[in-house]
């Protein structure tokens, strides 16, 4: 059986209480398990460092001329706001000296730098600079080394390095959101760098985020290389993209996902023919687009646009052809089951992620490179997505997703037996 750092067993513990938990126990149980996961992970970095960077259950070469081997755990209790709590430290045999924690005692049971250090690494990300401006004691001084600070900030990035690379054809993606989102870099002083995301929804409803990666600009060519690599990776083709209007990503998701419904952005679009109408006529407009774009069923929606053309050609001729432009994909919607429709018509469900990571950066105003800009956005999303909720999905908005699949010619069954599958199965 894989031997797992405890650190390692912790996070999957955290993982668990948000699956399974909420509200007040959820926080509380994230609060102590998360402080338990940063000692843990600080002191197993010290002994990595003590060892000669030799790693868990790594084999000491006979030639090395530094001793000792890593015995277990011992819990040390801690007393903190919450209350007392064990956290697990390591323990270390057969070495010629013995080995000393500056963490443990710096700390002696005192927690509050610790504590505020949990809530800067959940709510900041895990930067280096957040690790090291938290671990300092009451004379300024690092409580931890630097090389130990920088290891623990690799963490993320070894986490970012798995999501990349993990096995998709898990997730039976009906709905997929693509998207940029653009950050300032030391190396190009000159632009920023997109960051390329992509989100699903999946047959039971969750919310996942499938992938993140840097492109110089969204060109057809570096769009087309982000979903061949989700394609891949397993991901099957979505029923569903809802995308900007970005002309390299428009071309991309047609070369890529020619079966596939395409979804316009209506709060871009509206955004953009509004924009084209003098201020005084904009409510008014901005209501009659509402009509349209929220209208009770697909033909009903292509009546209104039409009357739309007819009674505004001639006053704001701009404003309707930017309107008439992809008009097709911005109806898409109203095929789809009514209570999915204020989720897919626009893609506020990545913006709204997006926001969350550009309140982590803006306080930084150049990343280093793409390893710290990637590695910060990836640990603010993925926690963003662990919040989302579920999308309702009833049986008989699963009945209707397998024959739209069936109408556009894609495969209808999804590949993981999820319990609203197996009973539209049964039923069928």
């Amino acid at each position: 059986m894989t031997k797992i750092p405890m650190s390692d067993q912790i996070a999957q513990r955290i993982m668990e209480h948000f699956h399974n938990e909420q509200g007040g126990k959820l926080l509380q149980n994230i609060l102590q398990d998360g402080l338990r996961k940063i000692v843990t992970e600080m002191v197993e970095a010290e002994v990595t460092e003590f060892l000669g960077g030799r790693g868990h259950y790594e084999r000491r070469d006979p030639d090395s001329e530094v001793e000792g081997y890593r015995n277990g755990y011992r819990d040390r209790k801690f007393q903190t706001a919450s209350g007392m709590i064990n956290v697990p430290i390591p323990r270390v045999r057969n070495t010629s000296e013995p080995f000393n924690s500056s963490v443990l005692d710096k700390l002696g049971t005192r927690t509050d730098q610790l504590e505020k250090l949990v809530t800067e690494m959940y709510a900041r990300g895990l930067s280096t600079r957040d690790i090291e401006a938290a671990l300092r004691d009451e004379s300024g001084n690092l409580m931890l080394s630097r090389s130990s600070v920088s290891r623990l900030a690799e963490v993320l990035w070894t986490e970012y390095e798995e999501f990349s690379e993990r096995d998709l054809s898990d997730y039976d993606i009906e709905y997929l959101w693509l998207d940029a989102v653009y950050e300032s870099m030391r190396q190009h002083l000159s632009r920023k760098e997109g960051i390329f995301a992509a989100w699903g929804v999946c047959r039971d409803g969750s919310k996942v985020l499938l992938a993140l990666d840097v492109g110089i600009r969204e060109s057809s060519a570096s769009w087309t290389e982000f979903i061949h690599g989700l394609i891949r990776r397993g991901l099957r083709e979505p029923l569903l993209v809802i995308t900007d209007g970005n002309p390299g990503l428009l071309n991309a998701v047609s070369s890529c996902f020619p079966n596939s419904y395409r979804q316009r952005c209506i709060f871009h679009k509206m955004q953009n023919v509004l924009s084209k109408i003098p201020e005084e006529a904009r409510i008014t407009v901005k209501e009659y687009l509402n009509s349209i774009y929220h209208a009770h069923s697909p033909g009903a929606g292509e009546q209104r646009a039409a009357e739309f053309i007819a009674d505004y050609r001639s006053q704001y001729p701009r404003a309707v052809k930017c309107f008439s432009e992809d008009l097709d994909a911005c109806l898409t919607h109203l095929k789809f089951p009514e209570k999915h429709r204020k989720l897919i018509r626009t893609g506020n469900l990545i913006e709204r992620a997006f926001g969350e990571q550009k309140r982590r950066t803006k306080v930084i105003p150049r990343f280093f490179d793409e390893k710290s800009c990637l590695k910060l956005a990836y640990g603010s999303l993925i926690r963003a997505a662990e919040r989302f909720r579920r999308v309702k999905m009833t049986l008989l908005d699963i009945q209707r997703l397998e024959t739209m699949r069936r109408e556009r010619g894609l495969a209808p069954e999804p590949t993981l037996d999820y319990k609203l599958g197996r009973e539209v199965r049964k039923s069928a």
